[in-house]
């Protein structure tokens, strides 16, 4: 009678494990972004480098095809598409990418001002905190646009990311960065960040 009940209980037991399984997979499979569509038939350069264009964000970038392939897509709410850079072709390159997306920007913040919003934003925080210019990260510019290589937020499961790269044009806010899938990297490798650097560096304006 005794084991009948224990074994009655492990039963129950491993039935509400296996719903809860079920249950936190789902959660998971709702939180992913739809799929990104492969990217039109790219400009094929003379150095043998593909060239990304979306004229309705109005910009243009070049990567090289045997180590990178580039695809796009909208989520419900985008405006824009955001764009999917996958790095393969070496062992090290598994999961590892960089992501465009963008973001609107109606009131023409500033990127210090869209910064402190977006992580506003991103952290669920009620207010915006007041960071120093030390603390967002580095500056530069992206042709002559204020830019910010910041590392405030790079935790975003399922994807995390060695940086952003944000700048602002206009009314549209760029955000960018090397990242790596946490299901099956643990960092962003040296090589995977050299080749978002050589990327990055062709990202050009389309007026």
């Amino acid at each position: 009678m005794k084991t009948s009940k224990k074994s009655l209980l492990i039963v129950l037991f491993l039935g509400m494990a296996l719903l809860l399984g079920i249950r936190q997979i789902n959660s998971v499979n709702v939180s992913l972004p739809n799929k990104p569509q492969p990217s039109i038939t790219p400009q094929v350069l003379d150095n043998g480098w593909y060239r990304f264009a979306d004229i309705e964000a109005g910009y243009s970038l070049d990567y090289p095809p045997n180590y990178a392939r580039v695809e796009y897509g909208k989520d419900k709410g985008e405006k824009y598409n955001h764009v999917y850079v996958e790095f393969f072709g070496r062992e090290e390159y598994h999961s590892q990418s960089m992501i465009i997306w963008i973001e609107p920007n109606p009131n023409k913040l500033s990127v210090e001002e869209f910064l402190t919003a977006w992580y506003s934003k991103q952290t669920k925080q009620t207010s915006q905190p007041s960071f120093s210019k030390a603390e967002m990260g580095e500056f530069f510019s992206v042709g002559t646009n204020p830019a910010i290589r910041t590392k405030l937020i790079v935790n975003a499961i399922p994807t995390s990311y060695l940086y952003h790269v944000i700048f602002v044009v206009g009314d549209k806010a760029f955000i960018t960065g090397p990242a790596y899938g946490m299901m099956s990297a643990s960092a962003v490798t040296p090589e995977a960040e050299k080749l978002f650097s050589q990327i990055f560096a062709t990202f050009t304006f389309i007026p």
